[in-house]
């Protein structure tokens, strides 16, 4: 989505380069995708003292890459997207 859905980031484009490695059959190296992020520009908002909405606990929570054993299905219902949430 990058910066309210206009501009990209560099959080938004390694996940997607992570993704594509894993739907390829390629090795993914989450490690390596988490170091990306951490150093991009978008990742420092997160524990700045004069933005104290971006909490640096979010940041951590969204960078376990892997840790959760469920995927999102989004489904078209009566004309919404609805996500909802599988085993994986």
């Amino acid at each position: 989505m990058g910066w309210e859905g206009r501009e990209r980031s560099d959080e938004d484009e390694q996940c997607a380069l992570y993704l594509r490695n894993l739907l390829q059959g390629r090795r993914a190296d989450s490690e390596s995708a988490r170091r990306l992020v951490l150093i991009g520009g978008e990742s420092q908002k997160f524990g700045d003292p004069a933005r104290p909405w971006f909490h640096r606990q979010d940041r951590e929570i969204a960078l376990r890459i892997d840790s959760i054993l469920l995927a999102v299905r989004v489904r078209r219902e009566q004309g919404l997207l609805v996500a909802r949430a599988t085993e994986a």
